[in-house]
């Protein structure tokens, strides 16, 4: 395929991928058989989304090459959802045309020997418009942890409405409804009004289809009849590690379908069932008198809960402490009889009404240690804690409440604390020294993406570093350290270096996060991180070698907000060598006349511009200057993510600027490999989606003084690259490329 005034060209397929995700597979060259490509990427206007990038090839599959793994020398035959690539080589400098994935492919027969294959593929971006944010696996790889023992889920459980129950004054409950239990199963019911103590919790002794009976745990020694009807709940708690080690709820509860995770479908539990009051807990095993306890951390969330026990145990102090939440709102251990502070992180309070991960962990020394988002207190001074009493053996954990059995009254417990709780993990100290710490901290980050900035917490999370977490849990990255890690050079912001964390340049406004009671699972990847393209006015894109990219709104220039008015200032580096078209000699790279489109119009003109934040109300730039000769043409920007409304209003006032009058724009021009038998090809080849050409064109007898575009009719100014569409034959042998050209990103 080396022919005069042309690329090497080299099409290579991954016949056996072990992950499509990833750049690095084991290829095999198909060059030879290949007959033409067609591949396109990037979009119309600055505006508009940057669609999937798409490969038409057409291959000769005359010998089987494709259909024959013997043939192929790979053992597989050529089929959807395998990665291809596209590259090509002139004077020594390989550049890469197309990175995806193959979509179908369709036979084709010429004749009686020959038959073509005609193969389309898509690179990432469809991928990601596919990948919804459902992931029930992402969290589970960090609660399934080297340390971790137990891990306890609350996805809402089987239940029954009842229609009527009646506690005769003993120890038994008869509840009337269509029945799920079976015999032997704990079972708590709630909604129940009237005299009788027909809310409780107990065990199922006998079932029919329409009533089951259970013997009570908790309540039920007031005789009567319940009015109105309640609702009855399995109160086991599988436990996903160790499942004969589960616990159960007592007392009225209820399950909300969504939990501390956005990305995911799986539920919590409300320990308050829907009040300010505590009404329920927790109940598992309890811990033993011997030093295997690591620590637990679990998620929490609640507004009434300053002055709570969440939980208590013994401690080798020889005190018994309380876990809790101090009157300010922080989370404390404290010694239960002195009501010293053993341990704190006041820097957090936990009582705001948003998710927190929280728990008790033994640190490096081998002390425990109050632990909250990521920060570890100070030591208790206990190296271990446990829920032992006397000789008679171990009392049940009990969470979102006091344990009876420890303060020596009684067993179970009492509600304390009216909290959601989600995700549960008990770990053991074998690696408190080396992993322990590091396994709270990845299951924090694992848990907060997409949920933390401003005004979650005081911090807030610029536009780049939200796609890198949406790109995570997208599967092309994971959690390492308590640190979101992509895939070595996946993504890329400003054409600069590979995505660092918290980087300043990361973007230009800071991003609203995604709430717990509205998670994403119902959007795709690509959803999200257009919607945060959409509040940065950036690109988001994958670039030709199979990377992506990121351009935010300050990516050609500066925009200075003063708060009431802003100021853009370009600030790109100016095109020279093969990013200089012209129509004439003055430069080394022509362009092919009869394929130029030159747009003349007002599609881009936007005498005013509202942007509706997520929160608040909408903000509007209007210029009203511009009315008179360009009408009243709104571009309206809904449910976009700005964390304060004078953001929403200079994001506004950028479009405004940027879209204030009309501009030529260049609807098509092509460059040719032809053209002084191959003098294009760098700037063919080299040409990249979002990079800025300076383009010439002098119409006859145009005009080539005074101010451009008004008096001056010489189009000689700077645009970026918005679309390219290479279009390659093996006979009679040319390759061309063709662009879309817009001025308006970088107007001066």
């Amino acid at each position: 395929m080396t022919l005069a005034s042309l690329p090497t060209l080299s099409v290579q397929i991954a016949f056996t991928p072990t992950n499509i995700q990833s750049l690095t597979q084991t290829w095999t060259d198909v060059t030879p058989y290949v007959l033409n490509f067609q591949t396109r990427h990037g979009r119309q206007h600055f505006l508009d989304r940057v669609e999937s990038g798409t490969l038409n090839l057409n291959v000769s599959n005359r010998d089987g090459f494709f259909l024959n793994g013997s043939v192929n020398g790979t053992g597989y035959v050529i089929q959807p959802r395998i990665p291809i690539r596209v590259t090509a080589t002139w004077k020594g400098t390989t550049y890469p045309i197309f990175f995806g994935i193959i979509d179908d492919i369709e036979e084709r027969i010429t004749d009686q020997l020959n038959s073509d294959l005609s193969i389309r593929a898509t690179n990432f971006i469809k991928f990601l418009s596919l990948r919804y944010m459902a992931s029930s696996n992402f969290w589970n790889q960090y609660a399934y942890s080297a340390s971790a023992t137990d891990w306890y889920r609350f996805t809402a459980p089987t239940s029954v409405v009842c229609t009527s129950a009646v506690n005769v004054g003993g120890t038994t409950v008869t509840y009337q409804g269509i029945n799920n239990f079976s015999v032997g199963q704990k079972v708590f019911v709630t909604g129940f009004q009237g005299t009788a103590s027909c809310n409780v919790t107990g065990n199922v002794t006998s079932a029919s289809s329409s009533q089951f009976v259970l013997s009570v745990t908790s309540g039920g020694s007031t005789p009567g009849a319940s009015a109105g009807t309640g609702s009855a709940f399995l109160a086991n708690v599988t436990n996903a590690i160790n499942s004969s080690n589960s616990g159960f709820i007592s007392g009225s509860a209820s399950f909300q379908s969504n939990g501390a995770m956005v990305y995911s479908n799986d539920g919590c539990v409300d320990l308050a069932n829907g009040s300010n009051a505590p009404s329920a807990y927790f109940d598992f095993p309890g811990i033993p008198l011997i030093n295997t306890f690591g620590g637990i951390d679990f998620w929490i969330l609640g507004q009434g809960i300053a002055g709570t026990i969440i939980f208590q145990a013994n401690s080798s102090l020889g005190v018994f402490i309380n876990f809790g939440v101090s009157a300010s709102g922080n989370l404390q251990v404290t010694n239960a009889g002195s009501g010293a502070v053993l341990s704190n992180v006041n820097s957090i309070a936990v009582n705001d009404g948003y998710w927190h991960h929280v728990g008790l962990i033994k640190n490096s020394s081998g002390n425990f240690c109050v632990y909250v988002d990521g920060v570890f207190g100070g030591s208790t001074g206990a190296t271990s804690i446990d829920t032992h009493i006397g000789t008679g053996g171990t009392a049940d954990f009990i969470l979102g409440g006091t344990n009876l059995a420890l303060l020596s009254i009684g067993t179970g417990g009492v509600a304390n604390c009216p909290c959601l709780i989600d995700e549960v993990v008990i770990s053991s100290n074998t690696n408190y020294a080396t992993t322990l710490t590091n396994e709270v901290l990845n299951r924090y980050t694992a848990g907060f993406l997409l949920t933390r900035g401003f005004p979650v917490n005081a911090n807030g999370v610029l536009s780049g570093d939200r796609i890198a977490e949406i790109l995570c849990i997208a599967g092309f990255g994971t959690i390492s350290g308590g640190q979101v890690v992509l895939n070595s050079n996946t993504y890329f912001i400003n054409n600069g270096s590979a995505w660092v964390n918290g980087a300043a340049s990361n973007g230009f406004i800071p991003v609203e996060p995604y709430y717990w009671d509205s998670p994403v699972t119902g959007s795709t990847a690509l959803d999200l991180i257009l919607q945060i393209c959409e509040t940065d006015i950036g690109s988001f894109y994958q670039k030709p070698d199979g990377t992506f990219a990121y351009h935010n709104q300050k990516f050609y220039g500066t925009w200075d907000w003063t708060g009431t008015s802003g100021t853009w200032t370009p600030s790109y580096t100016t095109p020279s060598g093969d990013h200089v078209w012209t129509d004439d000699a003055t430069s080394s790279y022509a362009y092919y006349g009869p394929t130029l489109q030159v747009l003349r119009d007002d599609v881009d003109v936007w005498t005013t511009v509202k942007v509706a934040p997520q929160s608040g109300t909408q903000q509007i730039y209007e210029n009203t200057a511009n009315q008179s000769r360009y009408g009243y043409s709104t571009l309206t920007k809904s449910g976009t993510l700005h964390t304060l409304l004078n953001l929403a209003l200079s994001t506004a006032n950028f479009l405004g600027n940027l879209f204030k009058s009309p501009l030529p724009r260049i609807g098509n021009v092509e460059l040719r490999s032809e053209t002084n038998n191959g003098g294009n090809m760098t700037a063919l080849l080299n040409t990249q989606f979002g990079d800025v050409v300076t383009f010439k064109r002098t119409s006859p007898n145009a005009s080539t003084t005074g101010s451009y575009p008004d008096q001056q009719g010489l189009i000689s100014t700077n645009m970026i690259v918005e679309s390219i569409s290479l279009d390659f034959q093996a006979d009679p042998g040319f390759l061309h490329a063709s662009f879309i050209l817009d001025p308006y990103p970088i107007r001066s």
